[in-house]
């Protein structure tokens, strides 16, 4: 027979597993209205249904107001857990691990990642989701789940790129860290999502590069951040 602290201790872990199910399904409810590139966090959040979010997670409506005091309690929870998710995943690396052993030049590696990352950021809606939330920055709630989503995810993304830089024959120049290239190529890809949400079109203007043809402007960009952060590792 369980005692008395060992049931409250279940019951615990039970809300606590509800109140996780309900902010998932509150996060669901919103990126599905970010694939609508002219929606807003703001209108999303304000327009999210206690009964639609219960559905969703499978839990009755009263919930929601069983653990939070109210609907704008749970909205600003859930808003902080956007900003900490949606900075994470603008730092994860989007690149498949493949790209670093399918291409031997140093060029074509860094077109085909930066082909790819506009591939995504034009496709999927946790960038748009991010530039949204930036909106609020204002709040320090949100600033400081920012900062710890940046914080988590930087370590994996520099990873990435020090093992790309490695294969292809590249070093960071002296006085540069891979953190730098991270953040700078990151910093280019949130902004190509902002341009997305005005005109997408300039995005594929393509532009001499070198002699290796014509590149899209985004590409260009990219080439040329590693051509100045970084140098032949011989």
């Amino acid at each position: 027979m369980a005692t008395k602290g060992e049931g409250a201790r279940r019951q615990r872990t039970t809300l606590g597993a509800t109140r996780e199910s309900l902010l998932e399904a509150g996060e669901e409810l919103v990126r599905e209205q970010a694939r609508d590139r002219a929606a807003s966090i703001a209108g999303a959040l304000g327009h999210i249904r206690s009964a639609d979010v219960a559905a969703r997670a499978g839990v009755s409506k009263g919930m929601i107001y069983h653990l939070w005091p109210s609907q704008e309690a749970y909205r600003r929870e859930l808003l902080i857990r956007l900003a900490h998710s949606s900075t994470v995943e603008s730092f994860v690396a989007t690149e498949s691990p493949d790209v670093l052993d399918a291409f031997d030049a140093a060029d074509t590696a860094i077109a085909a990642v930066a082909n790819l990352t506009l591939d995504r950021a034009l496709g999927d809606e946790q960038w748009f989701v991010f530039m949204e939330v930036s909106s609020y920055l204002a709040n320090e709630q949100v600033r400081e789940a920012m900062a710890e989503g940046q914080a988590d995810a930087l370590a994996n993304a520099s990873a990435f790129f020090a093992a790309g830089l490695q294969r292809w024959g590249l070093r960071m120049r002296p006085g540069y860290r891979v953190e730098d290239l991270v953040l700078l190529t990151r910093a280019l890809s949130r902004g190509i999502t902002l341009q997305a949400k005005v005109s997408v079109e300039a995005l594929f203007e393509e532009r001499p590069w070198r002699s290796k043809g014509k590149w899209s402007l985004y590409t260009v960009g990219i080439s040329a951040l590693f051509d100045a952060l970084t140098e032949p590792a011989e």
